[in-house]
């Protein structure tokens, strides 16, 4: 078949043969082949799920008919990053210096795009790529969910307040959620630092002087230090005052009053009477979390009359 040439065109047969293009067309049940389609300008380079093509057997010395099916390497779960950094320095917190090395987006059809070699500054103060989504002044006190977008060639992140869709920037058809950051006011956001699915902040205090709730538990909403999406959250509980010296107490945070994930804590005792506006004694915890409400409960002796503070200090998505 060396008749059949790039580049030379088909006329009513083949340039030396019988071959016509009606005899092609007929392998592949349809008007693939016309006059001229083979051509260094209207060649395909790429081909689309359900093209045919004919190939070559070398052995038969036969053309047969072959369907192409696009196969998607990048398959796997949206959002999947791996070392993501996302960092928000105190000396400013407009801004959020983003970078990854891999990720997996998709776009409204599902199809992948895997990036890498990810390095771009967000900023609170634009608009679109690399910004907020829309325009207008920033919600005060909310949380704005942070985004990788891409149009396949280019990419960038995008600030979405959360609850709402992303307004893609023209041009970007993938994207996939990867974190969070809240903004406080005037375009400032709460310093914090990401890697992948876990975030650090600074201590948010969730309550402070808060009279024991006893053995029977109360809920605490820690929505001010954690993202509506999270899915567990890190922070201190103990005592911040006392009447009297006292002994032992027992703190247990935990998902639910049911006692998911909870942690039990021991505080050492006090030697006299303590009034402070932070922690006199407390113990970490890390729980699993069903936004915005964990759950708290102490055992103390009640003579002492003791208080308790709350802090949140991380989260994962």
């Amino acid at each position: 078949m060396a008749d059949i040439q790039k580049g030379i065109s088909f006329g009513t047969t083949a340039p030396s043969n019988s071959v016509t293009a009606a005899r092609l067309n007929s392998l592949v049940d349809a008007a693939l082949l016309l006059p001229g389609a083979i051509s260094d300008r209207s060649e395909k380079s790429i081909m689309a799920g359900g093209d045919f093509f004919l190939i070559l057997d070398s052995v038969s010395g036969l053309l047969k008919k072959a369907r192409y099916t696009a196969v998607n390497p990048e398959r796997g779960i949206i959002g999947t990053t791996r070392n993501l950094r996302a960092s928000i320095n105190i000396n400013a917190l407009n801004l959020i210096a983003l970078s990854c090395d891999e990720a997996l987006l998709k776009d409204s059809g599902g199809n992948s795009l895997f990036i890498s070699g990810l390095n771009v500054t967000v900023n609170t103060g634009s608009v679109g790529a690399n910004g907020v989504d829309t325009a207008g002044t920033m919600t005060i006190n909310t949380w704005y969910e942070l985004w990788l977008i891409s149009t396949g060639a280019l990419h960038a992140g995008l600030l979405v307040r959360t609850g709402t869709s992303p307004a893609m920037p023209s041009g970007f058809t993938y994207k996939a959620l990867v974190g969070a950051v809240r903004h406080v006011s005037s375009g400032n956001l709460i310093a914090s630092y990401q890697t992948d699915r876990k975030v650090w902040l600074p201590e948010q205090v969730i309550f402070n002087d808060q009279v024991s709730v006893g053995p029977t538990g109360s809920y605490a909403n820690v929505s001010a230090g954690v993202a509506p999406f999270a899915i567990a959250v890190s922070g201190s509980i103990g005592l911040s005052k006392v009447t009297v010296a006292n002994t032992d107490r027992y703190v247990s945070v935990a998902a639910a009053a049911n006692g998911i994930g909870a942690q039990n804590m021991l505080l050492p005792p006090t030697t006299a009477a303590v009034s402070l506006n932070s922690f006199f004694s407390a113990a970490p915890f890390r729980v699993p979390l069903f936004p915005p409400l964990i759950y708290w409960a102490a055992q103390t002796a009640t003579s002492s009359s003791p208080v308790f503070r709350m802090t949140v200090s991380g989260f994962e998505i």
